[in-house]
């Protein structure tokens, strides 16, 4: 008997068509906890309350709001460090590079292949998890090297 279940890590999804993110969302019910916003609510809003450990952003017709709501995740100092996935129909290297350049860390195309967007998204959890275990440790290492200056 297993007393210590870990938290599913969760999975912020954002776009527009909310039939769409519902189908996501199914695919990925079962290994993450979900959560899904359409293009209404503000995403730095929803991750204020509580930080998704990835977001899945769903391009549509306006990309531009996709990408500003990237930008803004990577220009806020407590939600840069959240990877973020593109879903889109697009794949040309201009609008790749677009992708790398706003703060993307992988994009997926439609139409989608499950085992792919499974695989990138606990690919990405994982480098966010060492990312994440090596800034614990900077901060640790500079608080130590403090408080040992301190004593002398």
């Amino acid at each position: 008997m297993e007393i210590y279940q870990p938290a599913k890590p969760t999975v912020l999804l954002l776009g527009n068509s909310s039939d769409t993110l519902s189908r996501i969302a199914g695919l990925l019910h079962g290994q993450y906890t979900v959560k899904a916003v359409t293009g209404d609510k503000s995403v730095q809003d929803v991750c204020s309350q509580e930080q998704p450990d990835l977001i899945l952003i769903n391009v549509t017709q306006d990309e531009n709001e996709g990408f500003e709501a990237c930008r803004h995740l990577k220009a806020g100092p407590f939600t840069r460090h959240i990877p973020v996935i593109f879903l889109t129909l697009e794949a040309d290297t201009a609008f790749q590079m677009t992708l790398y350049e706003i703060g993307a860390v992988d994009f997926v195309t439609r139409p989608i292949c499950p085992p792919t967007l499974l695989s990138r998204i606990k690919a990405q959890l994982a480098v966010a998890a060492n990312e994440r275990a090596e800034r614990v440790n900077t901060e640790f290492l500079a608080y130590e090297a403090f408080r040992h200056q301190q004593q002398l």
